[in-house]
């Protein structure tokens, strides 16, 4: 993968390269985007391990408790 940086690195906050280097991580598909090993050594969690955010109701909740 290779990642273009901006000649104009002088002008632009380390913070911004640093989010422009996870953009290109993220569009790689070789690398498999945000599901990949690299994305995850940088830090972040693949969005196959997320949660999904579905949300339970609080019955059956109580009934998986007991």
């Amino acid at each position: 993968m290779k990642i273009w940086v901006a000649p104009t690195a002088g002008l632009i906050s380390q913070s911004d390269r640093l989010l422009a280097i996870v953009a290109a991580v993220k569009s790689d598909k070789e690398e498999d985007g945000e599901n990949g090993d690299l994305y995850a050594a940088m830090g972040y969690v693949r969005k196959s391990d997320r949660k999904t955010g579905r949300r339970m109701p609080k019955a059956a909740v109580a009934t998986q408790n007991k």
